[in-house]
């Protein structure tokens, strides 16, 4: 039988393994592990040590009987473990085929998530070049990313990994605060009280009134009448007329929202509803104002 072994010599250098001829080599994680049931049963020394000269007969016959040993297990494992080798490395290359970037997913975790595939691959010995995992990750963005990719495309220069991750995180630093912007405007305009053309004939927005005013009883959804002497409000011709109650009013928006107005004057010798400008400022409402 030849085992093909190298001997250690004398120097410091690692001892070198050795496997019977024809044994096909495994990978050496594999080979690791097949070494270590070696080990356990004290026959590695096969692998790693030389054979002993004729004269030690007992040495001989030792390191004979521990190589016999260890290429019948050697050869027995090699199998079970290649195989799942191969396994292995096909569950890792299919979960970085299948990889794809999701919209509801932090952009930085999924691109740590894209690295830890490539270790995956580094660790089956499956070394991709940088500009193909460049290209690949750019091809797994999301389809909200359409026409980033093709403004990428159309790029000139080449971008390292590196590069590439640097150009997403910015503009996915951008795109949130786009959006948060539009969030912030919309927000803002659903509290925005318009009126277009001309006034409208029921309410009037009013920056010089300090109160609410309206002279339909039947507007109020929740009311309290008052005494004719409590209070009284001053006209535009310097005549005063008094407040006959107080109560909310629930005013629709433009923006189909409803607007509460609280303390609303109940006021009948007015030709208009009055809206205090400066009421609903402080009520966190903004007044804009449109003419055609």
């Amino acid at each position: 039988m030849n085992t093909g072994v190298t001997g250690a010599d004398k120097t410091d250098a690692p001892p070198t393994i050795a496997v019977p001829t024809g044994v096909v080599l495994p990978t050496l994680m594999a080979a690791e592990r097949i070494f270590t049931v070696l080990d356990m049963h004290d026959v590695a020394s096969a692998l790693t040590e030389a054979k002993p000269l004729r004269t030690a007969v007992k040495e001989s016959e030792t390191w004979l009987y521990a190589n016999k040993e260890a290429k019948q297990i050697w050869e027995s494992m090699i199998s079970k473990y290649t195989v799942e080798d191969v396994g292995k490395q096909k569950f890792v290359i299919g979960n970085f085929y299948k990889w794809t970037m999701a919209e509801d997913k932090e952009v930085i975790a999924q691109i740590n998530e894209y690295h830890k595939l490539l270790e995956d691959l580094k660790g089956e010995s499956i070394t991709l070049p940088e500009e193909f995992v460049a290209e690949i990750l750019i091809e797994k963005l999301s389809q909200s990313w359409n026409d980033y990719k093709q403004n990428l495309k159309h790029k000139h220069k080449q971008l390292t990994l590196q590069e590439l991750i640097t150009h997403i995180i910015i503009e996915e630093t951008n795109r949130k605060e786009i959006k948060a912007a539009r969030n912030k405007a919309l927000t803002a305009r659903e509290k925005v009280v318009q009126i277009k053309g001309n006034f409208k004939r029921n309410w009037v927005v009013d920056s010089g009134a300090t109160r609410h005013i309206c002279a339909s009883r039947d507007t109020f959804s929740s009311y309290k009448p008052v005494g004719d002497v409590e209070e009284h409000v001053f006209l535009g011709d310097s005549r005063t007329t008094p407040v006959l109650g107080k109560g909310k009013v629930l005013l629709k928006l433009t923006s189909g929202k409803t607007l509460a107005l609280n303390e609303v004057l109940h006021v009948q010798n007015i030709r208009a509803n009055l809206l205090s400008v400066a009421l609903m400022g402080k009520g966190g409402v903004k007044v804009s104002f449109e003419f055609d």
